[in-house]
């Protein structure tokens, strides 16, 4: 199999398709889900002091602007 690389643009005609799946092969399994490989390879160290998160928030743009956020809530917002 050759080197997985992005397809050319204006080039690999006819060969486009064949080019990317073997790209995209790299990372993701056939049913298009990530490889555990893909990920562990970029799992680093986190750095600096530990946190521990208590708190999960998940709420508007707007609601988040009225709060007052503290250290110990991890934030999502829809």
């Amino acid at each position: 199999m050759p080197t997985p690389r992005l397809p050319d643009v204006g080039g690999d005609n006819d060969n486009w398709g064949t080019v990317l799946n073997q790209y995209l092969s790299v990372s993701l399994d056939t049913d298009g889900t990530i490889k555990s490989s893909a990920i562990s390879t970029k799992i680093g160290q986190a750095s600096g002091s530990p946190t521990t998160v208590t708190n999960v928030w998940v709420g508007s743009q707007a609601a988040y602007n009225a709060l007052t956020p503290d250290a110990n809530t991890l934030y999502f917002i829809q």
